[in-house]
C-alpha cells in the first residue's frame, strides 16, 4: 500500500509540472513579451543524478509512506528528533499537518517541506492603502495614505553585502574551475547563499505583514518592473549589488503571506515613480523637466523645497499609480516625519 501511495504522489507531482507548462504555454501565446523564450516542455530526470521528491508523511496515508520497517522507524525518529515529539503538536495547535516531503538537492543536501492547514483569520476592513518601493540600500520602503501611520524602511545593506561576497567567491572559484567539472565548493557556498537570502527575505516579508496587520491595512500595492534583470544599465560593481537580489521571490512571499492574512496585494508598474514628485502631485509620466529632484544621500526635494526620503517618494507614487484619489495634501504629511527603520537581522520588538 505504501508503494502505491508513493506512486500516486509522484504522479501528482508530474501532473502539476504538466499543468504548469500548459498554463505557461497558453500565457506565452497570449503575451509573448512577458517571456524571454518559449516555455520548455517538462523533461526526464538524469538517469544517474536525477532524484525525485518523495512524500514521507500524509495525513490521509499515515507517517511515513514507506514499506520497509527500518525506514519507517528511522523516518519517525527523524521527525521526532527535529520537532521534539509529535509532528502535529510541534507545528502548532492551530495548524494541521497535511503532508511532509523530502526534496533532494544537487549539492547532496535535502530540503524538508511541510504542507499544513491554517484557519483564516478574521480582520477588520479599512480604507488605508500601503505602497511598497523595492530597492537596494532600502530593500522595502513602505508608506500609507494615512497621516497617523509612520513610514517603514527595511534595511537592504546586509543583503547587498551578501550578494557582493557571494559574487566575488563565485568568480574566484570559476577562475580556476573547469566548466565541465562540477565544483563541490561552489555548490556549498551557493546553497549557503540561497539559504541566507531566503531567510532574509522571509524575515523582511514577515516584518511587512506584521506592520500591515498591526495598523489594520488591507490593501498593499507593490511596484514591480519586469525589466529589472534584462535592461538594467549599471557598472560592474553596482550590478553585483542589484542583479542577484530576487525581488520576484520577495513579492511571491508577500503574496503568500498576504493571502493568509486576508490582505489584497496588487502589483503596478513602477516606471517614473522615482522621478516624479509625489509631494507636488506631479503626473506620473515622462517629462522634459520634473518638478522635483534627487539630492545627496538618497533624499528627494519637491518643488516647494520639502525634502523627504527618495524611496518614500517612490512609494507614495506607487500608491498614486493604483489610485489617484488615495492621497490628499493632508494624508501625505506623514512622510515628513522620521520613518521607522528596521533591520531584519537585528532583534527588534514586535511591531
Amino acid at each position: 500500500m505504501a508503494v502505491t501511495h508513493r506512486g500516486f504522489s509522484v504522479i501528482r507531482q508530474v501532473l502539476q509540472r504538466w499543468k504548469g507548462y500548459i498554463r505557461s504555454w497558453q500565457d506565452w501565446q497570449a503575451n509573448p513579451s512577458k517571456y524571454v523564450d518559449a516555455p520548455k516542455i517538462p523533461n526526464y530526470k538524469h538517469k544517474i543524478k536525477g532524484r525525485f521528491p518523495i512524500v514521507v508523511y500524509n495525513v490521509y496515508q499515515g507517517c511515513p509512506t514507506m514499506d520497509q520497517p527500518s525506514l519507517v522507524q528511522g523516518m519517525c525518529q527523524l521527525f521526532e528528533s527535529l520537532f521534539e515529539g509529535d509532528v502535529n503538536d510541534s507545528i502548532g495547535k492551530v495548524r494541521k499537518l497535511v503532508e511532509a516531503m523530502i526534496i533532494p538537492r544537487n549539492n547532496g543536501s535535502y530540503l524538508l517541506k511541510f504542507t499544513y492547514e491554517v484557519q483564516e483569520p478574521t480582520t477588520r476592513s479599512t480604507q488605508v492603502i500601503a505602497g511598497i518601493d523595492l530597492g537596494v540600500n532600502n530593500l522595502v520602503a513602505l508608506t500609507t495614505n494615512s497621516s497617523t501611520i509612520r513610514p517603514l524602511l527595511v534595511n537592504g545593506k546586509p543583503l547587498k553585502s551578501l550578494n557582493r561576497l557571494f559574487n566575488r567567491k563565485r568568480d574566484l572559484i570559476g577562475s580556476y574551475q573547469s566548466e565541465s567539472q562540477p565544483s563541490r565548493r561552489l555548490g556549498g557556498i551557493t546553497s549557503k547563499y540561497h539559504n541566507r537570502v531566503d531567510n532574509y527575505l522571509h524575515q523582511t516579508s514577515s516584518i511587512v505583514i506584521n506592520y500591515l496587520k498591526s495598523n489594520g491595512i488591507k490593501t498593499l500595492v507593490v511596484g514591480k518592473n519586469d525589466e529589472w534583470e534584462k535592461e538594467t544599465r549599471m557598472g560592474i560593481s553596482k550590478r553585483h549589488n542589484f542583479m542577484p537580489i530576487p525581488y520576484s521571490r520577495l513579492i511571491g512571499m508577500l503574496e503568500h503571506k498576504c493571502r493568509l492574512a486576508q490582505i489584497e496585494l496588487i502589483t503596478v508598474n513602477e516606471a517614473y515613480t522615482s522621478k516624479c514628485s509625489a509631494w507636488d502631485f506631479e503626473p506620473i509620466a515622462k517629462h522634459q523637466k520634473y518638478l522635483g529632484e534627487r539630492v545627496h544621500r538618497g533624499l528627494f526635494r519637491s518643488a516647494n523645497g520639502q525634502v523627504i526620503n527618495a524611496d518614500l517618494n517612490s512609494s507614495l507614487n506607487i500608491i498614486r499609480m493604483y489610485s489617484s484619489e488615495a492621497l490628499t495634501a493632508e494624508r501625505i504629511g506623514s512622510c515628513g516625519v522620521q520613518p521607522l527603520k528596521v533591520n531584519p537581522l537585528a532583534r527588534v520588538k514586535q511591531i
